[in-house]
C-alpha cells in the first residue's frame, strides 16, 4: 500500500507547485484574461506580457545613445548596467549581448567588449539587424584592428552583402561606378 501512495503523493505536489508557479499565467488565472467577442481571449493584464530583459535591453540602448549624443558618463553607467540587468535575465540575448559590447567599447574595456561581441557572434552568426550592429562596431576600429579580419566579422560582412548592403567605399568614386561595376549613370 505504501508503495502506491508515494507516488500519487509526488504527483500531488508537483501538480500542485507547477500550478502555483504558473498562476501568472493567463492560461490559468481567469483573472489575467478576457473574452473577446469571437469567444477567444485576449491578456488585458499587462505585466503578463512584460518581457524583463526586453525592457533592461531597450533601456540600455536608450542610455547608449544618450552617451554616444552628449558624452555624459551617467548614461554609459546606467547603459552598462542595464544591458547587464538585460543578460541576467536572458543570457542568450544576442542583442544584449551586441550592446553590451558597444557600450564596453565605449568605456574602454576592449577585452569584455570583444568578449561580449563573440558571444553575439556565437548566438545569431547570420542575424541582418545585429550584422550591421556589429560591423558597425568592428569598423570603428574601437577594439583592434585583428577583429576585421575574423571569422565573425567576415560573416557579417556576408550576411550584409546578400542582403544588399554594400560596405560603403573609403571616397566617392569620381568614375560613376558603383563599387560592385554597374554604372551609377550620368552625374548631375
Amino acid at each position: 500500500m505504501r508503495a502506491l501512495v508515494a507516488p500519487f503523493f509526488t504527483l500531488a505536489i508537483l501538480s500542485t507547485s507547477l500550478t502555483w508557479a504558473l498562476w501568472g499565467a493567463p492560461s490559468l488565472n481567469a483573472a489575467h484574461r478576457l473574452v473577446g467577442a469571437r469567444g477567444d481571449w485576449l491578456v488585458p493584464y499587462a505585466p503578463a506580457l512584460f518581457d524583463r530583459s526586453r525592457y533592461a535591453y531597450e533601456i540600455g540602448q536608450g542610455h547608449l545613445q544618450r552617451f554616444f549624443e552628449t558624452g555624459e558618463d551617467d548614461s554609459l553607467i546606467a547603459a552598462l548596467d542595464a544591458h547587464r540587468r538585460a543578460l541576467a535575465a536572458a543570457p542568450a540575448d544576442a542583442f544584449a549581448w551586441s550592446g553590451l559590447a558597444w557600450a564596453e567599447a565605449a568605456q574602454g574595456a576592449t577585452g569584455a567588449a570583444r568578449t561580449a561581441l563573440e558571444t553575439s557572434w556565437r548566438l545569431a552568426p547570420y542575424n541582418i539587424a545585429l550584422a550591421l550592429d556589429r560591423a558597425s562596431l568592428v569598423q570603428s576600429g574601437a577594439l583592434g584592428a585583428d577583429l576585421a579580419s575574423g571569422a565573425g566579422h567576415r560573416r557579417d560582412l556576408a550576411v550584409l552583402a546578400q542582403r544588399g548592403f554594400a560596405p560603403a567605399p573609403a571616397a566617392p568614386a569620381d568614375d560613376g561606378v558603383i563599387p560592385g561595376g554597374e554604372s551609377s549613370g550620368p552625374r548631375s
